[in-house]
């Protein structure tokens, strides 16, 4: 798979996320979430590119979950919970 694919990979594995947490999934579980669904989606692409090149097909998925999770949570962390903090 090239960039523009992966990178199509990541954002349905954001969005797929999302729909989670929109459903009632606890945030917690968001990243094992975003893993298992970049996983089944690499997977799927893929077979259906012809490849049958299973480890390198659960790597890139593993890789997509990864980049899925820390899009999501990376900038959520780096911002904060949106709360002002009082100072002393």
């Amino acid at each position: 798979m090239d960039v523009y694919e992966n990178a199509a990979l990541v954002a349905a594995v954001l969005g797929l996320t999302e729909v989670c947490k929109q459903v009632g999934m606890p945030s917690r579980f968001a990243p094992l979430a975003a893993l298992v669904f970049g996983i089944i989606l690499a997977f799927l692409a893929g077979i259906a590119q012809g490849m049958h090149d299973y480890p390198t097909l659960a790597l890139e998925g593993v890789v997509t979950g990864l980049a899925a999770s820390g899009l999501w949570s990376g900038p959520r962390n780096l911002v904060g919970s949106g709360t002002v903090q009082p100072t002393q």
